[in-house]
């Protein structure tokens, strides 16, 4: 098992394009060199040609639909963001509580609240301000889940061990990988609590770092893929703030804020 795959394909690009300008440039050499047997040279000559014209043709194609998709991916997550927004309580809507799941050795375990949204589930809203990005985050990761928005695929907050996947659409999670220590991050609970962490960490673990994906020191994690998808982006945030929607329900690990 690795991690989830989280990356638009752009590494068969340059190769493409690559070898498709080589066989492109052999075919026009070749041409141009005078051999006996015309015929067999000319056929060799049309297929070097034909062979880079294709490949160079496909490595563009997949960079039309690659920008193709962002977009896509873009408008699907503004739509989804209007949706939510209208559903999370404001500060004088008291009706949303924690759901208290069960209980391990006397202490509560919070669940992140979930609302369903047109047959989706939906744990939060994510906030990254120096990268200009709001997004929803799914309860539970999938495939075609990815495709719309960032999903939750570990953790909650209410537990100090949250952890996020996103694609790398530059409208995800693309850019994660400029972020900053003590960059802000902020996470709305669908009960309108307000989670903010500060960045501790950007780095990258391999795709079957699972454990250490899930278990870390920090409150808060992102992942992405690289670009090549040999690596997988990790943002790793600790908590700072906590405010929360109605303050006559407030876990007890969180009294102090």
């Amino acid at each position: 098992p690795i991690l989830p795959q989280t990356g638009m394909l752009w590494w068969p690009v340059p190769v493409m394009a690559l070898f498709g300008f080589a066989f492109f440039l052999l075919g026009v050499f070749s041409k141009k060199r005078k051999q006996k047997n015309t015929e067999k040279n000319d056929y060799i000559t049309g297929i070097m040609l034909v062979t880079g014209i294709l490949l160079v043709s496909s490595s563009l194609a997949l960079v039309l639909y690659n920008g193709w998709d962002d977009m896509r991916a873009g408008s699907d997550t503004a739509k989804e963001r209007v949706t939510i927004m209208r559903v999370i309580p404001g500060p004088d809507d008291k009706s949303d509580k924690h759901t208290q799941v069960n209980y391990d050795n006397g202490k509560s375990v919070i669940e992140m609240p979930v609302k369903s949204i047109q047959g989706t589930d939906f744990a939060a809203m994510l906030s990254i301000p120096s990268l200009s990005l709001e997004l929803p985050v799914r309860n539970e990761w999938s495939y075609p889940g990815l495709r719309r928005s960032p999903c939750r695929y570990s953790g909650s907050a209410y537990t100090d061990d949250l952890v996020i996947c996103g694609h790398n659409y530059s409208s995800h999670f693309g850019n994660i990988k400029r972020l900053h220590e003590g960059d802000e991050v902020t996470l709305t609970a669908m009960n309108g609590d307000v989670f903010r962490y500060k960045v501790a960490q950007v780095t990258e673990l391999s795709p079957e770092s699972i454990n250490e994906m899930k278990h870390s020191a920090y409150d808060l994690t992102l992942f992405t893929c690289t670009v090549s998808a040999t690596k997988r982006v990790t943002v790793r945030c600790s908590l700072y703030g906590y405010e929360p929607h109605d303050k006559n329900i407030i876990s007890s690990e969180y009294a102090l804020f």
